[in-house]
């Protein structure tokens, strides 16, 4: 079966709030009334989330959630943009560079790590996945 990779859709778009809703409602439940802004005050956050060990292994759908919503943050400080990626029938969110092969999945990133027992540092990953992003978008083997 091919890969195929579409722009996110309006429907999309509206799972990418619904997943900001669930996070969301983790925070508040927790912390009060909180906001989520899709800057670097958001990783803050989801680092407390973290920390308070409210993120666990094999808690698949909130961990998706808290993947998007870090997504959202990396969307609003890069040029990156939300497509699906459709594999085998599956259609994941995920972000890509313009013009290019370089795309991220923020929705596995946080659950693969919190699987492997590993401890997130919100802020270290963005700055991680933006070095990684600055080497790989001016990489012409990545260019469309």
């Amino acid at each position: 079966m091919e890969e195929s990779i579409q722009p996110a859709t309006a429907t999309d778009r509206a799972r990418i709030a619904e997943h900001e809703a669930e996070v969301l409602k983790l925070l508040r439940a927790r912390y009060g009334d909180v906001q989520l802004l899709q800057t670097e005050a958001d990783l803050g956050l989801l680092q407390r989330l973290s920390d308070d060990g409210v993120l666990k292994p094999g808690m698949n759908a909130e961990l998706e959630s808290v993947g998007i919503v870090f997504g959202q943050v990396l969307a609003g400080r890069s040029r990156m943009r939300w497509i699906t990626v459709e594999w085998e029938g599956k259609r994941t969110l995920a972000l890509q560079y313009p013009k290019t092969t370089v795309i991220v999945f923020p929705g596995s990133m946080i659950a693969k790590r919190v699987d492997r027992g590993e401890r997130v540092d919100f802020a270290s990953l963005l700055r991680e996945v933006r070095s990684q992003l600055d080497e790989m978008k001016r990489d012409p083997e990545y260019k469309r």
